[in-house]
C-alpha cells in the first residue's frame, strides 16, 4: 500500500499548515486508514458469504441430508 503524507492531504483539501495543524491532519489520515480497512474486510466477508450461500450451502445440504452408504458403494464397485 502507498503512504499518504500530511502535505498530500493539505494539497488535496487546499488548506495551509496555519489553518489545520499537523496533528489534526494525521488524525484524519488514521481515520481514513481505519475506514478503508473495514470497507475491505466487509467486502471480502460479503463475497465469501455470497459464495458460501450459492455454492457451498447446496452442496453441504445435499451431503448431510443424503449421506452415501459407503458399504453399498464398496459392494457395487468391487
Amino acid at each position: 500500500m502507498s503512504s499518504v503524507s500530511v502535505d498530500d492531504v493539505r494539497d488535496v483539501v487546499n488548506v495551509s499548515s496555519a489553518e489545520v495543524p499537523d496533528a489534526k491532519v494525521l488524525k484524519i489520515i488514521k481515520r481514513a486508514e481505519v475506514m478503508l480497512y473495514w470497507m475491505i474486510l466487509l467486502k471480502v466477508y460479503k463475497d465469501f458469504w455470497t459464495y458460501s450461500n450459492l455454492v457451498l450451502k447446496p452442496w453441504l445440504d445435499y451431503e448431510f441430508n443424503y449421506p452415501m452408504n459407503w458399504r453399498d458403494f464398496s459392494e457395487k464397485y468391487q
